[in-house]
C-alpha cells in the first residue's frame, strides 16, 4: 500500500496552480501586445514620427517611415545596442578620478557584484557622455552661427541622485570642449557654447554628497569651463525645476536611473519645453504607486508600522517612494497605442494574483477582481502586470523565463513612454540599450536608453542616426 501511495502522482498544490495561472497569464498579455496590429489606424498616432533603425547605416539608408509596431513582431529581436566609436570610449584612468563613478561615487568593493555595479555605471556615463557630445557637436556643424538658439547650453540633469552622471559630465565635457592646449579659433568665427549642468533632485542628502563631491573636482580656471549647480527641487512641480533654466539656453534634458515615475517627470520637462532627452529610467513598478498615498513598511510588518525594523530606513524608505511615485497628471499607460492595445485585451476575471504584498491598487486602493470590470480598471490591472514584469520578473518560475519576460515587457513599457511623446508633442523617437555582456538585458533590466527630439528638427536628425 506504501508503494502504492508513493507511484501515485502528486497533485499540484493551491500555490502552484495559482502561479502556473500566473505565467500563462503573461504569456498571453505579452504575446499580444507584441503582436502585429492588423488595423494601423488603432493605434492612435502617425507611424512616420518612429524610428526604429538600429544602426548609423540603416538610419542613412532609411527614413522614420518604419513603425514602432514592426519592432514588436519579433520579440526574440533584442533592442539594439548603442555602437560606441573607439575615440568616444572613456579611458578612466587617465582622468581625475573624483569624475570617475567608481572611485569617485565609491561604487566600489571586493566582491564580483560590486565591481560589475560600478563598472555598469562607467559605461552609462560613456554612453550618455558620448550621445551629448555628438548631439552638441552635430547640431553645431549643422547651424549657420546665426541659427544656433544660444551661445549656452544647459543639461538637466534630473533625479540626479548623488551625481554620478553630472559629476562625470562636468569633466568629460570640460576635457573634450575645453582642452587645456588653446586651439586656433580663427577658422571658424562661430560662437564657443558655455556648458551648464544643472543637477535636479529633491532628496537634500543625495545633493549634499554631489556638492562635496563637487568641491573636490579639479574645476580648471576659465570661464567657458563646464559648470555644474545642484538645485533641490521636485520634477512634479513646474514652479521648481523649469524655473532655474536660463530662457535663452539650448536644453537638452538628460535622466540615469531616475525611479519609477521620476523617469516620466524628467520627460515631461523636457516635452514641455520642446528640449531633446536622453533618458534611461529604472524601477517601473515604483510608478504605480500614487503619490501621498504611500504606507510601505519596509521592516516586514506590512503597512501600518508594525514591523520590527530601523525606523530611519523605513522612513528613508516611504521617502523614496514618494519622490518615485506618480502624480496625478501622470496616467499609465502614457500612449494611446498601448491604452488601445491594454482595451482590446482581456485576462479572465477572479481571484487576484497580481497584487504587491502590501494589496496596493495601482489607484492606492485594497481591492480584488471581480469578473467584470471598467476599460479603465482592466488597463490598470493589466498594466500593473506588465510594469511589475518589467521591474523583477514574474516568478516563480526558471531564472531564464523570468528574465525572458522581463525583458520583453520592459521593452514595451520603455516604448509606451516613446510613443507618448510622438503622440503628444510630435517628437521623433529611438530605443536602444547600452552596449556590453554587462547590459545583456537577459541579466540586467535598466540599460535601457530613451531617445527624443522634436520631429524634424537638427537634434532629431542626429539623434536617430547616431
Amino acid at each position: 500500500q506504501q508503494q502504492q501511495q508513493q507511484q501515485q502522482p502528486t497533485q499540484p498544490s493551491r500555490w502552484q496552480r495559482r502561479t502556473a495561472k500566473r505565467r500563462q497569464r503573461t504569456e498571453r498579455l505579452l504575446d499580444f501586445l507584441e503582436s502585429r496590429d492588423e488595423d494601423r489606424s488603432r493605434l492612435g498616432s502617425d507611424e512616420s514620427s518612429f524610428s526604429t533603425t538600429a544602426s548609423p547605416s540603416a538610419a542613412a539608408a532609411t527614413t522614420t517611415t518604419a513603425t514602432t509596431a514592426t519592432s514588436f513582431i519579433n520579440h526574440d529581436e533584442p533592442v539594439p545596442a548603442l555602437q560606441i566609436p573607439p575615440r568616444y570610449k572613456i579611458h578612466w584612468n587617465a582622468i581625475h578620478p573624483n569624475f570617475d563613478p567608481v572611485h569617485g561615487g565609491n561604487i566600489q568593493g571586493i566582491t564580483a557584484q560590486a565591481k560589475e555595479r560600478g563598472e555598469r555605471k562607467r559605461l552609462q556615463v560613456e554612453a550618455f557622455h558620448y550621445v551629448l557630445s555628438t548631439l552638441l557637436q552635430r547640431t553645431d556643424e549643422r547651424n549657420s552661427p546665426d541659427e544656433l538658439p544660444s551661445a549656452d547650453v544647459t543639461i538637466v540633469d534630473a533625479a540626479c541622485g548623488a551625481g554620478n552622471l553630472s559629476i562625470g559630465l562636468s569633466g568629460l565635457l570640460t576635457s573634450q570642449y575645453h582642452p587645456h592646449e588653446e586651439k586656433d579659433d580663427t577658422a571658424d568665427h562661430r560662437p564657443r557654447r558655455r556648458i551648464h549642468i544643472l543637477a535636479v533632485d529633491v532628496n537634500p542628502r543625495a545633493l549634499q554628497s554631489l556638492e562635496q563631491r563637487a568641491r573636490r573636482s579639479p574645476v580648471p580656471e576659465r570661464r567657458d569651463a563646464v559648470a555644474l549647480t545642484a538645485l533641490r527641487a521636485d520634477l512634479a512641480d513646474p514652479r521648481d525645476g523649469p524655473s532655474a533654466i536660463p530662457p535663452r539656453h539650448f536644453v537638452v534634458v538628460t535622466s540615469l536611473h531616475g525611479c519609477g515615475a521620476a523617469s516620466d517627470m524628467a520627460m515631461e520637462l523636457a516635452l514641455e519645453r520642446g528640449a531633446p532627452f536622453v533618458i534611461c529610467p529604472c524601477c517601473t513598478a515604483k510608478s504605480l504607486t500614487r503619490r501621498g498615498d504611500v504606507d510601505v513598511d519596509v521592516r516586514g510588518g506590512g503597512t501600518g508600522g508594525t514591523g520590527n525594523g530601523n525606523e530611519e530606513t523605513y522612513i528613508r524608505a516611504k521617502a523614496s517612494f514618494r519622490r518615485s511615485g506618480a502624480t496625478s497628471d501622470i496616467v499609465y499607460p502614457r500612449s494611446e497605442w498601448l491604452t488601445k492595445k491594454l482595451s482590446s485585451f482581456s485576462l479572465d476575471g477572479g481571484e487576484d494574483d497580481l497584487h504587491t504584498d502590501n494589496n496596493h491598487h495601482p489607484n492606492g486602493k485594497n481591492f480584488h477582481y471581480s469578473n467584470v470590470l471598467s476599460t479603465e480598471e482592466d488597463n490598470a490591472r493589466n498594466y500593473a502586470l506588465l510594469a511589475k514584469i518589467a521591474d523583477v520578473g514574474l516568478g516563480p518560475q526558471t531564472p531564464t523565463r523570468q528574465r525572458e519576460h522581463r525583458r520583453r515587457a520592459k521593452r514595451i513599457v520603455e516604448w509606451d513612454r516613446l510613443r507618448y511623446a510622438s503622440e503628444r508633442y510630435g517628437y521623433d523617437v529611438r530605443l536602444v540599450r547600452v552596449d556590453g555582456p554587462l547590459h545583456d538585458p537577459m541579466a540586467y533590466g535598466k540599460g535601457d536608453i530613451l531617445l527624443g527630439a522634436k520631429r524634424g528638427s537638427a537634434e532629431a536628425d542626429v539623434l536617430m542616426r547616431i
